[in-house]
């Protein structure tokens, strides 16, 4: 059944436009004075970038277009445009990649599923990735227009969105579904078609998931582009976090 769904789901992206238009889309951001990214940016990739930058006399941004955006889009491109002669001989099967197309997969592979800020010594390779971006001169062609001062990433959930090393880390995945909260990543039946308990506790699939999503969102704003970004951000609970809160609100005035 596992196989089917990812055949049914690779044909529903391609057939519906969703594929190109995800193809298309940066990697990395920059959004603010956020570095925005699904896992995160390693010291490792950023230092294999900036080599091929100091080679070639440009700047980290624009060697990580070079490396990563422009063959992967192009690529792309090229497959989807239905004049062109390459094929997809089938669900999740690409026939002939290029090797620059191949190092970009292998760099973003890294980009999307790294959760290195997480573990011991992360506050040291963020402060790390934005002094390095921050002091980048591109090769004398390019500056920043805003200093980065925290990094954004998904892909590692919490509870609720959190931030971290006094908010240069700001993390955003917070379980927002309620199949993940219950399941995690497990494929459950979400309605109870695994009837013998004896199953259901084997597989893991003995939770009952909320009926509302929990976990948060977040925002950063700033009244003027002149005015600077504030050091955190604003969390904004979900229905039933915020309940919850007005109920120990309530509570505690309760007892004042």
């Amino acid at each position: 059944r596992l196989s089917t769904w990812r055949d049914d789901y690779s044909k529903g992206l391609l057939e519906s436009g969703l594929l190109h238009w995800l193809s298309q889309l940066p990697v990395i951001a920059t959004v603010g004075d956020a570095l925005v990214v699904h896992g995160g940016l390693s010291s490792y990739v950023l230092d294999y970038v900036a080599k091929h930058a100091t080679s070639h006399d440009i700047s980290i941004v624009k060697a990580l277009d070079e490396l990563v955006h422009r063959p992967f889009h192009t690529f792309w491109d090229t497959l989807l445009d239905p004049q062109s002669k390459a094929t997809i001989t089938g669900p999740n099967v690409i026939d002939k990649m290029p090797q620059n197309v191949l190092t970009a997969i292998e760099l973003m592979g890294d980009i999307v599923t790294y959760r290195g800020y997480f573990k011991q010594g992360g506050d040291r390779e963020i402060q790390y990735i934005l002094d390095t971006l921050n002091n980048d001169n591109g090769g004398g062609s390019y500056r920043h227009s805003d200093t980065m001062h925290r990094i954004a990433v998904g892909h590692t959930p919490q509870d609720f969105a959190t931030e971290f090393y006094n908010g240069r880390l700001l993390a955003n995945d917070s379980s927002l579904s309620r199949t993940f909260r219950a399941f995690g990543n497990l494929y459950c039946p979400v309605k109870g078609s695994v009837r013998m308990r004896d199953i259901k506790e084997q597989s893991g699939c003995n939770h009952i998931h909320n009926q509302v999503c929990e976990g948060s969102i977040s925002h950063l704003y700033r009244t003027s582009s002149s005015d600077s970004w504030p050091e955190h951000v604003v969390h904004i609970h979900s229905r039933v976090q915020q309940h919850a809160d007005d109920e120990v609100s309530k509570t505690n005035k309760e007892e004042l």
